[in-house]
């Protein structure tokens, strides 16, 4: 099994993941299969799926979601990051933190970049 980076949670986050946990042992319970028979279904080992069950933390998102998948809920829970309304207009390019809005030659003349010298000189980038 891969080390994964211990990640501290909120104690709100933490009773989420165990309310997650025993909604999927009730619906597990509510089919009337067995650990086994669900993690089968999921395609996990039993030992993951009991992990998810308790709430663990450190079930990958994809676990998860596969489960939700199987408990039919999935859809319901698209719309929690799904674009906003006034998201249509924006400009969907990724944007860098911490610089303004410049030109890429200014900003590599500020920085004295080999690239900015030879823009400097008429040479290509």
């Amino acid at each position: 099994m891969k080390a994964f980076k211990d990640i501290s949670l909120s104690p709100a986050e933490e009773d989420l993941l165990r309310q997650w946990g025993e909604g999927l042992r009730v619906r597990r319970i509510e089919r009337q299969e067995t650990q086994a028979q669900t993690a089968a279904r999921l395609g996990l080992s039993v030992s993951t799926y009991r992990r998810m069950e308790s709430g663990n933390k450190g079930t990958p998102l994809g676990h998860w979601v596969r489960a939700l998948a199987l408990c039919q809920v999935l859809p319901s829970l698209a719309a929690v990051l799904a674009p906003s309304l006034f998201s249509e207009g924006l400009n969907r390019r990724r944007v860098r933190t911490g610089r303004t809005p410049t030109s890429h030659s200014a900003d590599n003349a500020k920085r004295g970049s080999s690239t900015a010298r030879n823009e400097r000189r008429g040479k290509p980038g």
